[in-house]
């Protein structure tokens, strides 16, 4: 079935920054004091000493509020469009080689008063301790990974998981890892992270939930179904070591570009099916079907293969990123595992204006499944399996995977091609930032029956 996804957002936010940045080592250094010896004016120089140590707080605070444009959910129910006061709140110590941070989220929901947990949400952000001896910098703890060169949407940018249930633009959620980068040279740099064990995204549906009960059905002679349990479950992977996370990245800078290659042994954010089936008896001796007996979900592993080149001329940058993503089933010839994925951006952007007040940015995106499964209507008339087949373990088999590893992984087209623009401007020096940003994307390739 043809989708058309569109979607337009106007966002006015007032952002009011309190931002500390005052070295205050100072509040331990030496005064300066004019000395005067008789009646003869002498002024020693002022003796100024220099302190490796640094403390600052600080601090951003927003104020957000959207509009609805879908005329059947003109509300401000769920996350994405709850009127929203955002603080995020830190403190920063250095002390030579050493630097250690800490930060917090106190967001204030304001659409659900029901309880007081509803309104205040506290989570903590990035947390960690770093060490920058000679050209290394190794650093470990609650850290935010920002890979790729592209603005704002980067699909080699898949170390942190991610809360989708903020909306369009999900947020991104800190990770236990550790971290070592070396800068040998001026244009080069190599990076290198480990996160220990992986920790599941926040997605705004259970995947156990959007399982149609159907599938675990019996089969009664007359045709009419007959309810049996959904046998589902989840094998956790989160915070277990054997799933762990591994890449690395080089890259290169030289005058008006810049460029970098990464891998990155990942594990998929999306759910996989295991399927048991069960030969249940419609007429015992005489007629049987395979039904779903259980589903069990785990997360796949993924090779992520990832470039980005971001060049500038005058005040236009201009950059392409692309990332391959490549599950366990090379070949792309089983159903049980989803086939590999290409996600690709380019675009440009500029400021304009005195001051350059005013921004402009425009991306195009896509991603293309090699070999996507868009027959699965053509070979099941209504999404039916043929009465005839039904006894036919293999046949049934098949068609319950079909059915279910696609779906589970968002796969419902080969393509994906769209847009987005963005405008902003900044007045009252910076305290109001008004914006606009739309989107347009158009799914191709997919099953047309």
């Amino acid at each position: 079935m043809k989708k058309f996804i569109i979607f337009v957002s106007f966002v006015f936010l007032s952002v009011f920054l309190i931002h500390a940045d005052d070295d205050y080592a100072s509040l331990f250094g030496d005064s300066t004091a004019d000395e005067t010896s008789g009646t003869t004016d002498t002024v020693t120089q002022e003796e100024t000493k220099t302190y490796d140590f640094k403390f600052e707080i600080y601090g951003d605070h927003q104020f957000s509020f959207h509009i609805p444009v879908i005329k059947d959910h003109m509300d401000f129910a769920g996350n994405i469009k709850a009127p929203a006061f955002g603080n995020d709140l830190g403190i920063g110590i250095e002390y030579k080689q050493l630097k250690v941070t800490g930060n917090v989220a106190i967001d204030f929901l304001l659409n659900d008063w029901s309880a007081w947990y509803n309104v205040i949400k506290i989570r903590p952000l990035e947390n960690y301790i770093q060490w920058s001896p000679w050209k290394f910098t190794l650093s470990t703890g609650l850290q935010n990974y920002s890979w790729g060169l592209a603005d704002g949407l980067n699909p080699t940018d898949n170390i942190n998981p991610r809360d989708f249930s903020t909306g369009a633009e999900s947020e991104k959620l800190s990770v236990l890892s550790a971290d070592v980068k070396f800068y040998p040279v001026d244009f080069f740099s190599m990076e290198v992270v480990y996160v220990p064990f992986e920790q599941n995204d926040i997605f705004p549906k259970d995947a156990l939930n959007e399982l149609p009960a159907e599938l675990f059905y019996g089969k009664s002679m007359t045709g009419s179904s007959v309810i049996m349990p959904k046998n589902a479950k989840y094998i956790d992977m989160a915070f277990n070591p054997a799933f762990f996370v591994l890449g690395g990245k080089t890259n290169f800078f030289f005058r008006g570009i810049d460029f970098s290659f990464s891998y990155l042994y990942d594990v998929d954010p999306n759910w996989t099916p295991e399927i048991t089936l069960d030969r249940y008896a419609i007429v015992p001796n005489i007629m049987y079907f395979y039904r779903v007996d259980q589903i069990t979900l785990y997360r796949n592993r993924i090779h992520r293969f990832g470039t980005d080149i971001k060049a500038n001329v005058d005040r236009f940058g201009m950059w392409l990123e692309l990332c391959y993503s490549m599950s366990d089933d090379y070949l792309m010839n089983s159903y049980k595992l989803r086939n590999h994925k290409l996600s690709w951006v380019t675009g440009f952007d500029f400021n304009a204006g005195p001051d350059d007040l005013f921004y402009f940015n425009f991306q195009f995106l896509g991603e293309y499944i090699p070999g996507y499964d868009d027959k699965f209507y053509k070979d099941y008339k209504d999404g039916q399996p043929e009465s005839t087949k039904i006894d036919d373990k293999s046949y049934m088999e098949e068609y319950y995977y079909r059915a279910l590893t696609d779906n589970l992984g968002g796969y419902s087209e080969g393509m994906n091609l769209g847009g987005t623009i963005n405008f902003k401007f900044n007045i009252l020096n910076n305290l109001l930032t008004p914006s606009f940003t739309a989107s347009y994307v158009v799914p191709l390739l997919y099953d047309y029956d």
